[in-house]
């Protein structure tokens, strides 16, 4: 685990003569800032507050639709994968409206449908070369040469994005920030056609990248311990952050059973850890005693699709979406908060040393917290150095329930686990805390480039 530290958080060493105020600052990603969204969240509470002014967007999606508030920006472009700049901050129907006939997103959505026909093993390996290869970098430079950013924050999540935005900021020389939520450089074309070219070249790419950026972030102390390590530069590491006046930890009432809250996906095989939770809490109930039941909040879409496969309907209840309105009130029902992680090699690869974006607000609800993920994750490594919980590294249903039977038990145990995580929350995650040192890493990045310049 990283030391969490004051100099953790500092990507260009010694701060030097402080900026004041907030930069101009163009965010780049494949995500919009939608608040449905885990990346979207995550930008939306890094940036929240800032000058409307001093902050634009281009989203570079890959036939997908996501909408976003686009009120917190001055501007919002989006690349269409053909190159066409679409600017939806000046469509007013379009916001917080989707549309399936909406003339923009006509197109996309019949690009997605095909595609969804087309085998994962090959899509991956088309975009990335379609990305590359079909000039859209250009476009990309066009919109920060217009826009004129004084720093460009770029939240990448693959090999063709980190390429184009690193490539466009060197020739501008505009100073550029990376934040990085999964390990996507080793493991995320681990079973694709052509693995071992994309492998090599995203590895090449984002060395360059983590080369030429003037401030560096992951998600978590784990991701950032081990990006020091492979890159042999200094990083810091941003979650989403959270309002903690909007939770409380009082009891939310007498019950007659347990009650345990996941939110989140269920792709990734975490739908088959949930399973096998739901097996083991089931086997946990003795002399009569009414079993736990597991709340599941999941997308619509993606409880239609594991409903069935994830079964023990007498332990699992699923829920919808809840937005981060929704947070507080729906975990201050659960007496324990749930994470789960697949196994499958794969998947566990992908997010190893990512930490998940929700685990801020389950510290900051003050509740025991309960990780089912492989041991070495970096979702419980910052569970287990927060002291919020118990973790369990085994999804089979019986060692799962040794592994969970004190916690279901132990009232006291649960209350002390969730007052650490209520600690640990507000020091890394409380919104106008974690607010101010993002502003921090900005300006420091602008100093360290600027620095940079001088002595070439």
């Amino acid at each position: 685990m990283v030391s969490i530290d004051a100099s953790a958080s500092s990507p260009g060493g010694a701060p030097g003569t402080r900026m004041s105020g907030h930069p101009r600052v163009t965010i780049v990603s494949c995500n919009a800032m939608a608040p449905g969204t885990n990346n979207g969240s995550l930008m939306r509470s890094l940036f929240a507050g800032w000058p409307r002014g001093h902050l634009s967007h281009v989203i570079v999606p890959f036939f997908t639709v996501g909408l976003a508030d686009y009120d917190v920006c001055s501007e919002c472009r989006q690349i269409e994968p053909w190159g066409k700049v679409v600017r939806p901050d000046r469509l007013g129907s379009w916001k917080n409206s989707p549309t399936m006939a909406h003339p923009v997103l006509r197109p996309r959505l019949w690009a997605a449908s095909y595609l969804a026909k087309v085998t994962a093993r090959w899509v991956t390996p088309l975009r990335e070369a379609w990305y590359v290869y079909s000039g859209l970098g250009s476009v990309i430079e066009r919109q920060l040469r217009d826009l004129r950013p004084e720093i460009v924050y770029a939240l990448l999540g693959n090999y063709s994005l980190t390429r184009i935005v690193s490539l466009a900021c060197q020739r501008l020389n505009v100073p550029l920030f990376i934040h990085i939520t999964d390990d996507f450089v080793t493991s995320l074309y681990r079973s694709v056609a052509f693995g071992r070219y994309l492998q090599r070249s995203s590895d090449h790419w984002v060395r360059r990248a983590v080369n030429y950026a003037a401030g560096r972030a992951a998600i978590g102390p784990a991701m950032a311990e081990e990006y020091q390590r492979r890159y042999a530069c200094d990083w810091s590491w941003f979650s989403t952050l959270v309002d903690g006046n909007r939770y409380h930890c009082a009891p939310d009432g007498l019950r007659d059973r347990l009650h345990m809250v996941y939110t989140g996906g269920l792709h990734l095989e975490r739908w088959r850890t949930l399973r096998a939770l739901a097996l083991a809490v089931k086997h946990c109930a003795r002399d009569g005693a009414k079993h736990p039941v597991i709340d599941v909040y999941a997308p619509e879409s993606e409880v239609a699709a594991y409903r069935a496969r994830m079964g023990v309907p007498e332990v699992i209840r699923c829920g919808g979406w809840v937005s981060q309105d929704q947070l507080p009130r729906v975990l201050s029902k659960g007496d324990i908060l749930v994470h789960v992680e697949g196994f499958d090699p794969d998947v566990a690869a992908y997010t190893k040393w990512s930490s998940s974006t929700k685990l801020s607000h389950y510290m900051m609800a003050g509740r025991c917290i309960l990780g089912v993920c492989p041991e070495d994750n970096g979702s419980a490594r910052m569970i287990r150095h927060a002291k919020a919980g118990v973790t369990v590294s085994d999804d089979h249903p019986d060692t799962l329930a040794l592994g969970v039977q004190n916690l279901l038990t132990d009232a006291p145990l649960r209350a002390q686990y969730g007052a650490n995580g209520k600690k640990f929350a507000n020091e890394w995650f409380e919104a106008t805390v974690g607010q101010a040192r993002f502003l921090q890493n900005l300006q420091q990045a602008l100093e360290a480039h600027s620095s940079k310049s001088v002595t070439r």
